[in-house]
């Protein structure tokens, strides 16, 4: 799976919840990361292992917001996941995304300020 992040809205502000494995080669989103992880240490939660079936519909559940923000990717699965436990999601306009969101969510460019 490639990185996508959920995000958790709760009363105090938002709780992000990134899950998936950073690539390798990715060395500027790994410090990215580790700046969040700083910065944010009550608000940012971040799942690299392997998760059940079940710890991930209890994750859908519990999220407000899914984003998946690929550079490519023909038909996620974790999209239609999502939509399936009633999560809003985010997309971005690469790959198969925007034709599984359809009108069910927002469609962004990878190249926007959001992704």
């Amino acid at each position: 799976m490639l990185f996508s992040t959920k995000v958790y809205v709760h009363i105090n502000g938002l709780i992000v919840v990134a899950i998936g494995n950073i690539p390798e080669s990715s060395a500027k989103i790994k410090e990215d990361i580790e700046e969040i992880k700083t910065l944010y240490k009550e608000r940012f939660e971040l799942h690299t292992e392997t998760l059940s079936k079940e710890e991930l519909v209890k994750m859908y559940h519990e999220a407000s917001i899914y984003i998946q923000p690929s550079r490519y990717d023909s038909a996620p699965t974790t999209v239609l996941e999502a939509m399936a436990c009633g999560d809003a999601i985010i997309g971005s306009n690469k790959g198969g995304i925007p034709d599984i969101v359809g009108n069910a969510g927002i469609i962004l460019p990878v190249n926007s300020k959001m992704f």
